[in-house]
């Protein structure tokens, strides 16, 4: 139970600070973050929207509402909780890693700006991946 969750809190943050930031961008508001550091710079990089021309926070809100979605109902409803659902929950969490590891490693090595938001959403994905490994082993 607490690791359904702990998988549902960490969605609905990633929920929330996606929805914040395609929010901003959409309204073409300045993104300014509290650590310093100029989070624009990171979300007008061409890195912003890699995947079929999709912003990654959009991306980001469709996996972490299907991830929500699906753990609430795995949970009421328990068939949903067996494989090949679990295996594909599993892929899905360590697609979504594996993605913020990369994000990451723009972010650090080729923009050399950081984004706290974007950390955000890469930490609710790793705490994510890591407790569905838990889960599952």
């Amino acid at each position: 139970m607490f690791s359904t969750l702990g998988i549902v809190i960490a969605s609905l943050v990633g929920i929330a600070t996606s929805w914040y930031v395609h929010r901003k961008r959409v309204r073409k508001e300045k993104m300014v973050c509290m650590l310093g550091e100029d989070c624009q710079n990171v979300l007008d990089s061409k890195y912003s929207t890699i995947i079929f021309g999709v912003s990654n926070e959009l991306w980001g809100i469709l996996y972490f509402g299907v991830t929500a979605v699906y753990y609430m109902a795995a949970y009421f409803y328990s068939p949903l909780a067996v494989p090949p659902f679990s295996t594909v929950a599993l892929l899905g969490a360590t697609g979504a890693a594996a993605y913020s590891i990369y994000l990451i490693g723009i972010q650090a090595f080729t923009l050399k700006k950081w984004c706290e938001k974007c950390l955000v959403l890469s930490f609710s994905s790793f705490i994510i991946f890591l407790i569905v490994l838990y889960k599952i082993f």
